[in-house]
């Protein structure tokens, strides 16, 4: 099973709900992102997200760059300070590839925890990098590999 750990687009710096959405440079490091992974013959049942917008959006332009066919989710304890335990247990029992889109410093210690059992944050997520962790047959999860938005060419 792969799991593939995201970090939401760009957002803009302020908005008046409080809940900053994509910038313009976000929409499109995310789909530059979802056609890297397209190419790459990633598919996922699930894309899970924190629920803010820029998350919630940056799941959106993957999933349409996928296939359009991966059920979306806004699962709790994605936030930047919640805990990681919890999530990195679902993951374990969730039994089919599957994508979460979070922000940092959440995403960086889940990482961590997927690989160590310890909540160091491992990893430097750009805004829209893409990190592949598979299960392997001892439990353990082994990253196999990292992709920052910058690699893709064209901002």
């Amino acid at each position: 099973m792969h799991v593939y750990l995201v970090r939401h687009g760009d957002a803009v710096s302020v908005h008046p709900s409080g809940d900053r959405p994509l910038s313009d440079q976000g929409r499109r490091e995310a789909q530059r992102m979802a056609v890297f992974l397209a190419d790459a013959g990633v598919r996922v049942d699930t894309i899970v997200h924190s629920g803010k917008a820029r998350a919630a959006q940056t799941a959106e332009i993957l999933n349409a760059g996928l296939d359009g066919n991966a059920k979306l989710e806004a699962w709790a304890g994605l936030r930047p300070n919640d805990a990681v335990a919890p999530v990195a247990e679902r993951l374990r029992q969730a039994g089919s590839d599957l994508m979460v889109v979070g922000h940092l410093p959440f995403m960086a210690k889940l990482a961590g925890f997927l690989v160590s059992a310890r909540d160091d944050a491992i990893l430097d997520f750009h805004t829209t990098a893409v990190a592949c962790f598979l299960n392997s047959d001892t439990g353990t999860w082994l990253l196999e590999w990292l992709v920052n938005p910058d690699l893709l060419g064209d901002k």
